[in-house]
């Protein structure tokens, strides 16, 4: 299961993720019964945002500035599937 890859359970340093603050994704992560899924919530936590425009902003202004290239081939390969 993507979801419960060990990039996002254990992230390397310098990788980083979040989502919109107080949101049914939120809620998904931290009130699971799956161990793992409520460490890949703590992982991100602290990188939520309070808004969608708030990612926006963040990606424009170079604040996301490092996409890790490992991830985005296993997201590919898992598409593909």
């Amino acid at each position: 299961m993507i979801i419960c890859h060990s990039q996002l359970t254990d992230p390397p340093p310098g990788f980083t993720f979040g989502t919109i603050k107080e949101t049914s994704i939120v809620d998904y992560f931290n009130k699971s019964s799956n161990r793992r899924l409520r460490k890949i919530y703590e992982n991100m936590k602290a990188h939520n945002l309070d808004s969608f425009n708030d990612g926006i902003v963040h990606v424009q202004t170079g604040w996301v500035n490092k996409v890790d290239l490992r991830f985005n081939k296993l997201l590919a390969h898992n598409r593909a599937l």
